[in-house]
């Protein structure tokens, strides 16, 4: 009757870091059986291509120098038996062959060892050891009992050494061989023919007739150990795996279960970006082409990368900043992001070495010109704020702003210049312009600009705002003079005007006053009388060529001199302070035709 067996359920685990896959651990399946194995059973140990290894030497082949004379090992994992308890050594059987005539009996160690790790010598630990005498006989079956019995673990790896003094076939000439009736065939191994390149390679050297039988004595389980395919505790790769588990009892019934491990990929994709890339665009070029590397990897093959922002490598990249975004995703759908950024600046960027005034105060009517100095430069374009957004000024596409005859309107006006060069364009600082009304100035006279020889007048400026200063201009010609210009006779006729300077800076220039001369047909003899020394006037035209004559008091003339007039009432001097008498003169002016046009009589009387 076969046993029972019931696998674990089904097994969903996720995989390991750097690794497509898992190492799984799962427990072992419920078996039952109606006949178990009694404890102390007996169980011969006999050599199988599953628990056995055979590595021989012999003086003839000694390159390996296990031992310098005739060695045979086998190797026995008793993990593969699923012992419960340790097991003892008791007997150990082997076949002998003498290559030649009998020559006497010969000595046979057998030595047991555990094996830890690899097969070497140094990772032999020895447990026991007994020598044999061997009778000189042939093809035969030696059976020796142990004297101490040597007991090992359930999963030592045991070692058996048959070691003959002196393996030699010319001499002695024993072999161990497998001429018995526990094997078939026959078969047998001279020293000088054993093959071996290398004693201590375990893998691709073996003797499979070779015939060492141990009998020993251990705890068996009641049902043979269960066979898993894969085992518990072996590397699982991504996706779904099934588990064949099978047991066999000690009758050889078997019964299988199966059962899956599934292996989900969960871990996400490393992807790694560059450091953030800066360039310059080239000379001529308005883009910069820029190269980078994104790597990805992933536990589980397939991994691939797609970018999902910005431009791939080998691009032209404009001017600016452009951020590269790229993603990793793997087969079973996990995703991971990087991104950097790809910085282009302007190789030919403007740039402005002067920037216009922040502010700049006119007065109205003033030209106001505002300047920008930039390099690199290929076009100009001044703006306006209006209160919302910036707009062009039309026609302003120089580097200097003009703005003439600026008028009130524009005060607190504010304007900047955009600086366009081959790719890229600046903006100047803010410059405001702030304009200051022109004050008021008026010309206003005390009197009566129209004088007569004798009369006077002042002429004052009316200023707003006040606190200023003042620049007066007689005929255009600047004469000195506050905020009042007194006292001006006939002496003084001409056209008057202004310019006034507030606090502000900001002038204004009056209106033309003119102060004139008022006609008259009378002669003006001043004063009189006078210590002889008297002007003469009268309402004369400009350029009139006149002669002006003094006769004394009988007639005889005293004084003669012809004149060039001026303005009206030109001042003509006489001086008659050289004559000590005194008296009436009279005063005579003819013009240049010799006529009489003015006659007035002047009394001197000299000074004592």
């Amino acid at each position: 009757q076969a046993p029972t067996i019931t696998c674990p359920a089904n097994i969903t685990t996720t995989t390991t870091a750097g690794q497509c896959g898992a190492i799984v651990n799962f427990p072992s399946p419920v078996i039952n059986d109606n006949c178990p194995f009694p404890a102390g059973a007996v169980v011969n140990l006999q050599q199988t291509a599953s628990n056995s290894i055979v590595v021989g030497n012999s003086v003839a082949c000694n390159a390996g120098g296990i031992h310098t004379d005739n060695s045979y090992y086998r190797i026995y994992d008793l993990s593969t038996l699923s012992l419960t308890g340790p097991l003892t050594l008791n007997t150990v059987s082997f076949g002998i062959e003498q290559a030649a005539a009998p020559s006497g009996s010969q000595p046979v160690t057998v030595k047991l060892y555990t094996l830890s790790g690899t097969f070497s010598l140094a990772n032999l630990t020895q447990v026991g050891s007994q020598t044999f005498t061997i009778p000189n006989q042939s093809g035969t079956v030696f059976n020796g009992t142990l004297s101490t019995p040597v007991t090992v673990g359930p999963t030592a790896k045991l070692v058996i050494e048959l070691f003959t003094p002196d393996g030699n076939a010319t001499s002695s000439g024993f072999f161990i061989g497998s001429n018995t009736s526990a094997e078939t065939g026959s078969s047998y191994i001279a020293a000088a023919a054993c093959g071996l390149t290398n004693p201590l390679t375990l893998a691709a050297v073996g003797f499979p007739n070779m015939h060492i039988v141990l009998n020993a004595s251990g705890t068996l389980p009641a049902v043979s150990s269960v066979v898993s395919v894969p085992a518990s505790g072996s590397f699982f790769p991504k996706g779904t795996t099934t588990v064949n588990s099978t047991v066999t009892d000690a009758a050889g019934n078997t019964a299988t279960c199966s059962f899956t491990v599934t292996v989900n990929d969960n871990i996400a994709p490393a992807i790694t970006c560059p450091a953030n890339i800066t360039v310059s665009t080239p000379v001529g070029s308005c883009t910069a082409t820029v190269n980078y590397t994104v790597t990805a990897t992933d536990n589980c093959p397939g991994v691939t990368t797609a970018l999902t922002a910005g431009l791939a490598s080998g691009s032209a990249f404009p001017i600016g900043v452009t951020t590269v975004t790229t993603r990793a995703t793997d087969v079973a759908g996990n995703q991971t992001s990087c991104s950097f950024t790809v910085t282009v600046n302007d190789g030919q960027l403007p740039v402005i070495t002067t920037q216009p005034a922040a502010t700049l105060t006119a007065c109205a009517t003033d030209n106001v010109n505002l300047t920008v100095v930039a390099t690199n430069a290929q076009s100009y374009q001044w703006q306006q704020y209006n209160g919302t957004a910036w707009v062009n000024v039309a026609g302003a596409t120089s580097a200097t702003l003009a703005l003439p005859a600026i008028t009130l309107a524009g005060n607190t006006g504010t304007y900047r210049c955009q600086v366009t060069g081959r790719c890229t364009s600046i903006i100047s600082n803010v410059s405001s312009v702030y304009v200051n009304p022109l004050p008021t100035v008026t010309v206003v006279a005390s009197a009566s600009p129209v004088l007569l020889p004798g009369q006077t007048t002042s002429l004052t400026a009316v200023v707003n705002p006040s606190g200023g200063s003042f620049a007066w201009f007689k005929d255009g010609v600047r004469i000195n003079g506050g905020g009042t210009l007194a006292d001006l006779g006939i002496d003084d006729i001409g056209t008057y005007k202004v310019t006034y300077t507030d606090g502000n800076g900001c002038k204004q220039t009056s209106a033309d006053f003119v102060l004139s001369a008022e006609p008259s047909v009378r002669l003006y003899v001043y004063p009189n009388p006078n210590s002889g020394s008297f002007q003469v006037r009268f309402y004369n035209q400009v350029n009139q060529q006149v002669t002006v004559t003094v006769y004394d008091s009988k007639g005889t003339k005293v004084y003669q001199k012809g004149v060039t007039t001026g303005l009206q009432y030109s001042n003509l001097n006489v001086d008659l302070r050289a004559f000590t008498n005194s008296g009436v003169f009279v005063v005579e002016v003819r013009d240049a035709g010799g006529k009489i046009i003015y006659s007035k009589p002047v009394l001197v009387v000299p000074s004592r």
